[in-house]
C-alpha cells in the first residue's frame, strides 16, 4: 500500500462499504507488480478532498468497483467522470444484479461479482489484461505522407505515355454545307451588298416593353401589421414583472444570483447563517458541540466535546476553526483536524478529518446531512 498520494499505477476508487473487496482487489493487483493507491487514510494536518484528488491525477489508471453502494455515492461518481474525461477509467461491477450509472454504461465492466479474491481466475485475468492495456497506452500509427518515386541521378526524364491514335473515319466525308446568307449591313455607310444597288434598309430602335404595375394593397396590409406590432411590444413592456410570493428579491433575477451558501440554486431566496447545537461520530469518535456561522463568511467555529467512540471515555474539549466550502447546489461543508491523545482503534496521538455537511432547506434553514473523513467514508 502506498503511504499518501503518490504517483501510482492504479487508483481504486470505491464506497467505503465495500472496503473489504476493495482491499482483495489491491492486493491481486500489487501481487502482479503494479502499485495501487485505495486507502482513504488521510495524513495529519492535509484535507482529504485535497489528498484524493493529487492521488488521482498521479494514477495511470483509474479502477471504479461499482456495487449497490457505489453506484449512490457522489464522491464515487465524480472520481469515475474524472477517470472518464482522462480517458483511463477501467470499471468493474463487484455485485449483481446491478444497474450502473446511464453516463458509465456505454464503457463494458469486468463482471467480479463472482470472483473469490483469488488471482487466478479468467474474469479477474481478463480484468488485468484491460489494466495492462490502458497502463501500457497504444500510440497513434504516424501519418501516412506520399512520396514520389526518386529519379535515377543523371538519367533521361522518363518519356511521356504515348498519346493514343485518333481512330479513322468510318466515311468519307461529304461535301461542306453552304455558309449561310449573310444579314444586310446594319448601317447605310457600309459596302453595298453584292449583286445590286439596293438601298440597305433603315436602322430602328427597339423599344422597351412597359413594366407591369404593381399592386400597393400588400405593401399597405404589411404596414398596418408591423404598427399593431409596435403598439402591443410598447404597451407590454409598461407592465412591471410579477414577484413570486414568499421569494425574497435578495438579487436582481434568480438567474443572476450567485452560488451563495444562502441560495439553494433553485431560487433567490436568502437562507440565514448556522448556529445549531450537534452530535456526530466517525469511526471512532463520538462528537457533541455546536457549529457558528454567519451565513457569509468563509470561516467558522466548531466547539465540540471528543468521546472515544467505544468507552465514551472524554478526550478532549475545545474550539476549533473550520474552513467553508460548497461541495454542491445548496450545500456547505465545515472542515477542521481534532488532534486526540488516543483513542480505542488508535494508540498514541492523531488527528481525525471532520468535515460537517449541510443542505439548505426550503423554509429558509439547514439540515445537518453526515461528517466524512474522505469521500467514501462518511458517518
Amino acid at each position: 500500500m502506498l503511504e499518501g498520494p503518490a504517483m501510482s499505477d492504479i487508483f481504486i476508487s470505491y464506497a467505503s462499504a465495500d472496503r473489504e473487496r476493495a482491499g482483495a482487489v489491491s492486493r491481486a493487483l500489487q501481487a502482479r507488480g503494479w502499485s495501487v493507491w485505495w486507502d482513504r487514510a488521510i495524513p495529519p494536518g492535509r484535507q482529504y478532498d485535497d489528498v484524493i484528488e493529487d492521488a488521482l491525477d498521479g494514477a495511470k489508471c483509474v479502477v471504479v468497483l461499482w456495487s449497490k453502494t457505489s453506484t449512490a455515492s457522489t464522491w464515487v461518481r465524480n472520481e469515475a467522470s474524472e477517470a472518464m474525461r482522462r480517458k483511463v477509467l477501467i470499471p468493474a461491477t463487484i455485485d449483481t444484479p446491478l444497474k450502473i450509472p446511464l453516463e458509465f454504461r456505454r464503457l463494458q465492466a469486468a463482471d467480479l461479482a463472482q470472483w473469490d479474491g483469488q488471482a487466478a481466475s479468467p474474469e479477474f485475468d481478463q480484468f488485468c489484461d484491460a489494466i495492462a492495456n490502458a497502463l501500457a497506452g497504444a500510440e497513434p500509427p504516424p501519418a501516412h505522407t506520399y512520396s514520389p518515386p526518386a529519379q535515377p541521378a543523371g538519367g533521361p526524364p522518363a518519356a511521356p505515355a504515348p498519346a493514343a491514335p485518333n481512330p479513322p473515319p468510318s466515311a468519307a466525308p461529304g461535301p461542306m454545307p453552304p455558309a449561310p446568307a449573310r444579314p444586310p449591313a446594319s448601317s447605310p455607310s457600309g459596302p453595298p451588298p453584292a449583286g445590286g444597288d439596293r438601298a440597305a434598309p433603315p436602322v430602328v430602335s427597339p423599344v422597351p416593353a412597359a413594366a407591369p404595375t404593381r399592386s400597393k394593397k400588400p405593401l399597405i396590409i404589411i404596414g398596418s401589421i408591423f404598427g399593431v406590432l409596435l403598439v402591443i411590444a410598447a404597451i407590454t413592456s409598461q407592465r412591471p414583472s410579477p414577484v413570486r410570493p414568499g421569494i425574497s428579491k435578495t438579487f436582481p433575477d434568480a438567474d443572476d444570483a450567485d452560488d451563495k451558501p444562502g441560495n439553494n440554486g433553485a431560487s433567490a431566496q436568502r437562507v440565514s447563517g448556522i448556529h445549531m447545537n450537534l452530535n456526530w461520530t466517525d469511526y471512532a469518535l463520538a462528537y457533541s458541540g455546536k457549529v457558528d456561522w454567519d451565513g457569509d463568511s468563509s470561516g467558522a467555529v466548531i466547539g465540540a466535546d471528543v468521546y472515544d467512540g467505544q468507552t465514551r471515555r472524554p478526550l478532549v474539549s475545545r474550539k476549533y476553526s473550520a474552513a467553508v466550502s460548497r461541495p454542491g447546489p445548496g450545500r456547505v461543508m465545515f472542515s477542521t483536524s481534532v488532534d486526540v491523545p488516543g483513542d480505542s482503534r488508535t494508540a498514541g496521538p492523531h488527528a481525525h478529518s471532520v468535515n460537517l455537511i449541510f443542505q439548505a432547506m426550503p423554509d429558509g434553514g439547514w439540515s445537518f446531512v453526515q461528517n466524512c473523513m474522505g469521500p467514501n467514508n462518511c458517518y
